[in-house]
């Protein structure tokens, strides 16, 4: 494995034979660009439209050994946009065994309530929701000094009436399917992946910049491949969460950096930056989604068009040992 050391830090990594990743939610849908050897997107049919948002959901599914997990780490924007393009992708909710939502932005929470509703009308019992701290708090954007534009709050009491449910939140890394990790707490160690001072949260009933402190993203190991992160929007800094995971871990290697990296606001030599920085880590693939942001993707795909893979709504990709 290049460049990489396994050494048990904070948690002892397993080891995957196959992650696929779909994308269920995102931004955008082009059907017919190019497939990968990694990659593959839905096929266009009439009639059978797949929605895009200013959301995103996955659904996640480990192999080991055999035996194959599935896990749906975020819920998009709107009520009903997960259940549907789900079954545009034939992908079956009842296989789902566990739920994650990376941080309470109303864009990953809006379609999980509803999707919980229908799992327990389909009869399935006794799973878990697994989030960060600050999840249930509420969020707004704007200015301390002007009137901020409220962007909504995840309700736990909403939640209460879903039987054989159980919240877990995450504050250290942890298991959360078998061979999928959340992050816990992602440490800040660059000097430019800042907090937006336009994002804020209300706590003890007064507005903050919000830190994040609670946003999941999520770890995996492919053998003899690396490791594979996976943000929801990183706003703790792409860089930040990539040196976390490899510092959890003692793994070196990686393999694929994937998912949104909320650089859409951010001016661009911070954007260089990121790009320099996620450059000299040498993934093998870098995916961006979601909140990245025009200018980025363009810069990622200038600095590593070998590595950058485009990836829309019913996008699929799967790493294999």
């Amino acid at each position: 494995m290049n460049k990489a050391s396994l050494i048990t830090l904070s948690m002892h990594i397993k080891q995957l034979d196959k992650l696929r990743v779909t994308v269920v939610v995102d931004n955008y849908y082009f059907t017919v660009h190019n497939d990968s050897p990694i990659a593959e997107r839905l096929v266009s049919r009439q009639g059978v439209p797949i929605h895009t948002e200013h959301g995103l959901s996955y659904v996640v599914e480990t192999t080991m050994d055999g035996e194959v997990s599935t896990f749906l780490f975020d819920f998009g924007l709107n009520p009903g946009t997960v259940l549907q393009n789900m079954a545009i992708l034939n992908i079956k909710l009842g296989k789902v065994q566990a739920f994650g939502l990376s941080h309470g932005h109303l864009d990953h929470w809006g379609g999980l309530i509803e999707t919980l509703k229908t799992y327990r009308r389909a009869g399935r019992n006794n799973t878990s929701l697994y989030l960060g701290e600050e999840a249930f708090a509420p969020r707004f954007s704007g200015y301390l000094w002007n009137t901020p534009h409220y962007l909504g709050q995840l309700d736990v009491e909403q939640l209460a009436p879903i039987e054989n449910l159980t919240i877990k939140e995450i504050k250290v890394p942890t298991e959360v399917m078998p061979g999928g990790y959340f992050t816990g707490h992602i440490d800040r160690v660059t000097e430019y992946e800042k907090a937006r001072s336009t994002l804020l949260i209300a706590r003890n009933e007064h507005l903050e910049t919000d830190d994040f402190k609670g946003e999941q993203a999520m770890i995996f190991s492919v053998k003899n491949k690396g490791l594979i992160i996976l943000s929801g929007c990183a706003h703790a800094g792409i860089v930040n969460t990539v040196k976390h995971a490899q510092k959890i871990t003692g793994i070196s290697t990686v393999h694929a950096i994937m998912g949104g990296f909320h650089l859409l606001d951010a001016p661009m030599e911070d954007i260089k930056k990121t790009v320099e920085d996620i450059k000299f880590i040498e993934p093998q693939h870098v995916i961006p989604m979601h909140c990245t942001g025009y200018d980025a993707m363009v810069q990622f795909y200038r600095e590593m068009p070998e590595q950058f893979i485009l990836s829309t709504a019913g996008s699929r990709f799967t790493f294999v040992a």
